[in-house]
Parts: C-alpha cells; structure tokens; sequence
C-alpha cells in the first residue's frame, strides 16, 4: 500500500526498495536541508547570546534561506527529470513517464524566477497533456506528498490577531499534511463515484444539516480545472470526502488498526504546518511577497495550479498555505478547541485566497463559515494521523 510504510520515513520507496537511487539523491539533499535549517537555529542562539550582531544574524539567515531553496528546487529536478515509480495499491507499481511538452511546462511552472503569471499559464497548459506530478491529479500520492510535521512546541497566533494572540502552543504527536490542497480532479473523483458523494455512510455523525445539503447536490466548481484547488466545498463536503478516502484501499491495515485515517486539520496542527517553529509570519521566510503565493495582490484573479509557488512553501514544505484558497479546519471557530463533529456551529477556515489580500494570509489569520458554506475561494487539505 502507498502508506503502508509512513513512519518509518522512507515509505515513498519505490516498491519497497531502499536502494532505489532517486529515493537515495532525495534523502541526501533532505539531509542538506535538515543542516541548513539546524544552522539558522544555531545563528539565532548566537545572536541571543551576544556573540553575532543583528546585522551577521540577517546575513547569515538569508544566505541559509537561499541554500535551502536551491535544494529544494534541486529535489523538485529530480522530480520533474526522471522517470518515477511509486506503489498504487497492493502488488502493484506505476510508472510515470513525461512527454516532452510535461518536462518544458513543469519547468516553467516550477520555476520561482518567472512571474506569476507565467507559472500560472504554464500550469493550466499542463492539463492538455495531464499533471504527472503524484497525488496532484489521483489519489495515488507519492513521494514527497505528506509532509511530515514533527510533536513539539510552537509560536502560535500573533498580537495583531485580537482573536488568535500569540502563545505557545504543543502538538504531542508527530503527524502528516498534505503538500497541496485537495484539486478539483481528485475532489471529481469522490463526486463521481457511485460510492462516494451520493453514499450517506460518510456524512455519518454530522448533523442533519449536513445530509440535507447532500441531497440538494455538490457546488459546483467555478474552474474546472484538474489540477486547481477544489472549491465551493462545504466543511461537511470536506468532512464525508476525508471519510470516504480513509475508507479507499490506501492505507496499509496495520496502520488502519492503529487508528490512521485521513481527517482535515484542526487549526493548531495547520498553523504549525504553515509556520514552523521560528515564529515567522508567513509561511515563507521574511516579508509578504505577492510572488509566492496567490493573494489578490498577486493579480491572477482566480485560483491557480496547486504547488507553482515553491519559494512560499513552509519550513515542512507544504505548499499553497498562503492564498489560492482558504481551508477548512476541522475546529469550531468558537470555542476555538472544540471539535464536535456533529454540531452546525461555524469552523474556523485558514490561509487566505486569491481574492483577499495579505492582512488575510499570514499564518495566523483566522476566519470562519457556517458548515453548509460554500464559495468560489475556499477548499480543503487533509492530514493523515490518527483522530483529533
């Protein structure tokens, strides 16, 4: 199963084999970030101490930052220029073979240096000859697409946020988010199913509402467009999606009998995936910049390809957690910890969009939607660890 090996850290080989070379060349840049990122937090304590001054610590900080995107775009090459096999099912193997036209626009596409829009274009051309990125246009997520994000303590909120003020927060276990947001092909796949949307069994234990809504009809997506974020997607929609996908022949049943099953996030678990550990204000190291992410002020006016924006990603690089859509969590807005799942009460929604601008895509920003709620601005992601 393509889960079926995900906390040992090295589920993501092909058909189990750790002597896979690509696997190996990933695991080794990996490392390479792991000691860039090791070393900023080093710099701090040394400035903390007096030994550096604040203009060494800057220095040093975005000369780190600088090598950690170059390693990544370099784990993002090896993607995009090598065949790449990964496990589909039990006994199973797929390989991945690009044409010519998916190598030049996944180029483009992924490349932080063009702007915006260029990457945007480039994105939706890709669909004429299909996404190959895994777990962008099928379920068959592959490697790099859980983000692992480790149990700790973390910097959440913020003084400018009167309903989410800044404090330390503790996630007590180690869990998985999603790279990207759930895309509309991958949404298509549960709306088309004779099983899925249209089957009661996943909106069990939601209120009634939320079976009401089922049976006026799924929204309708306002860009239908495979390997954009889904959107007009209520948080019961969400909900009975991440149910039906845990019931799908995806996760190993060792890990099902641990209690693993793809869920959507609360707030405190997308926050840290968002932020890290370093109290940054954006996902992104620094200042806001409309050229990592889709926010109004990035002019694309609609949403956009999932995953083009790689100098936005954040330090467990997830990607698109600053604009393009705003996301469910699984959280009631108020009280802001309660997680009932059968309640109509509003939940909190995180991230921001492409038609608000940057007061609303910091880490910390904090909105909220009736469950039944649905708009052309918000989606969803899921996390893989066991219940809330």
């Amino acid at each position: 199963m393509i889960l079926a090996r995900l906390q040992s850290d090295s589920f993501n080989t092909i058909n189990g084999s750790e002597e896979n070379s690509v696997v190996n060349l990933k695991a080794r840049v990996r490392e390479r970030i792991y000691g860039y990122k090791s070393a900023k937090e080093d710099t701090r304590k040394e400035h903390s101490m007096g030994m550096i001054t604040l203009y060494v610590l800057n220095t040093r900080l975005e000369e780190l930052d600088r090598q950690i995107m170059a390693a990544e775009a370099e784990i993002n090459e090896l993607v995009i220029k090598t065949e790449y096999q990964f496990t589909a099912g039990a006994n199973q193997s797929v390989e991945l073979t690009r044409s010519s036209d998916q190598k030049r626009l996944l180029a483009i596409m992924l490349d932080p240096k063009r702007p915006p829009d260029e990457r945007a274009k480039a994105g939706d051309d890709i669909n004429r000859y299909g996404d190959p990125r895994p777990g962008v246009i099928d379920l068959n997520f592959g490697a790099d697409y859980w983000c692992k994000v480790p149990a700790g303590s973390f910097t959440m909120g913020s003084n400018q946020d009167t309903d989410n003020k800044k404090r330390k927060e503790t996630i007590s276990y180690d869990y998985w988010i999603g790279k990207y947001p759930i895309t509309y092909a991958q949404y298509k796949v549960f709306l088309d199913d004779p099983s899925g949307y249209r089957n009661a069994q996943w909106w069990n234990g939601l209120h009634p509402d939320a079976l009401e809504q089922k049976r006026e009809g799924a929204g309708n997506q306002n860009w239908k467009i495979a390997n954009h974020p889904a959107e007009n997607v209520s948080w019961y929609d969400a909900m009975a999606f991440c149910a039906w996908l845990t019931a799908r022949p995806l996760l190993d049943q060792a890990l099902k009998s641990q209690g693993y099953l793809f869920r959507l996030p609360t707030e405190t678990e997308w926050e840290k995936a968002a932020r890290g550990t370093d109290g940054r204000d954006y996902p992104c190291q620094g200042e806001f910049d409309a050229s990592k992410g889709n926010t109004s002020e990035t002019g694309l006016r609609q949403t956009s390809t999932v995953g083009i924006f790689l100098d936005g990603a954040s330090p467990y690089s997830v990607m698109d957690m600053s604009g393009n859509v705003w996301e469910w969590c699984v959280t009631e807005y108020q009280p802001r910890k309660s997680m009932p799942i059968s309640d109509n009460t509003a939940r909190a929604l995180r991230g921001g969009s492409w038609n608000f601008n940057a007061d609303f895509a910091h880490a910390a920003c904090r909105r909220n939607g009736q469950p039944h709620f649905r708009d052309h601005h918000v989606g969803f992601r899921v996390v893989f660890s066991t219940p809330f």
